[in-house]
């Protein structure tokens, strides 16, 4: 017996189409995003400083290796070191926020979860700068161009597994 589909069960498969591919696209664009955060080192060793940097990229107040972050009692502390002023965050360009999400301090909390994909969700959950670049349109073009501007074969073989470590993480 044939079966006749109504209009409703056709848009309910239409949406479900819609919401998969939503769904696939932003699981590719956390998947990119996790690469370059952990080869940005690589890129920033490869180009010059003036050529790899935004003039708007956040320079966070306090780092990893400072008195200050050495003061730090819980890891809540340091979260709540690493966020960027509001009024920053929406005035920055997208290049600007991709460089500093890439410079993130805690951008390791990702390895600390069963899988990256945890991992990154839970950073993009803390970290307003990240959860701000998930939402902007233009992050994939910029994403791109830093994509655009490495080479693995700089990687040297006297590298230590913390130089390491982002390439053989990917």
């Amino acid at each position: 017996m044939k079966r006749c589909y109504s209009y409703m069960d056709h848009m309910y498969i239409k949406m479900h189409i819609k919401n998969s591919k939503w769904s696939y696209f932003k699981c590719i664009l956390s998947l990119s995003l996790l690469m370059l955060m952990m080869l940005f080192p690589l890129i920033v060793q490869a180009t010059s400083p003036q050529a790899a940097s935004a003039n708007d990229a956040y320079d966070y107040p306090i780092k990893p290796g400072t008195e200050e972050w050495k003061a730090f009692k819980t890891h809540d502390d340091m979260l709540k070191a690493c966020q960027i002023p509001e009024s920053t965050l929406k005035s920055m360009s997208t290049k600007g926020l991709v460089e500093t999400v890439l410079e993130y301090p805690l951008f390791g909390d990702i390895m600390a979860y069963d899988s990256r994909q945890q991992g990154f969700e839970a950073v993009a959950s803390r970290f307003n700068g990240l959860s701000e670049l998930l939402n902007r349109k233009d992050a994939g073009t910029e994403l791109l161009a830093i994509y655009s501007k490495m080479n693995p074969q700089d990687i040297e073989e006297n590298w230590g597994i913390y130089k390491r470590a982002p390439i053989l993480l990917v």
